[in-house]
């Protein structure tokens, strides 16, 4: 899969949402399969489905699955939001991807991503 500049948008310096925090929202594409990883201030995309409860490593996290799309949102303590949608991804592929998230400087997010700084 590779980033989507395109279909991603993340805050510049002078950019805070709700609560003086920045956000992001970064698309990845592949094979007609995507991968959103989103946060800060911005809301998780709205599924319709069972909510599951699960542990993410050290992090309380919930599961909601409507048809070919899994959306993970991670409670990690900090302000704002953290969630992960998957479409045409596997749950555990989904899963993984999650666990392995880690904090990047957004002026850094944005060169690997391929937005303009």
């Amino acid at each position: 899969m590779k980033p989507s500049p395109a279909e991603s948008r993340i805050a510049r310096d002078d950019e805070v949402g709700d609560g003086d925090i920045g956000f992001y929202l970064v698309t990845f594409n592949g094979r007609g399969n995507k991968i959103v990883i989103g946060g800060g201030a911005v809301e998780p995309f709205s599924l319709s489905g069972t909510i599951e409860r699960t542990r993410l490593g050290a992090y309380n996290a919930r599961i909601v699955t409507q048809s070919d799309q899994t959306l993970i949102v991670i409670d990690d303590g900090a302000p704002g939001t953290l969630f992960v949608l998957g479409v045409g991804i596997a749950r555990d592929d989904l899963l993984r991807v999650a666990a392995s998230l880690t904090p990047v400087d957004p002026r850094e997010m944005r060169r690997l991503v391929g937005i303009d700084s």
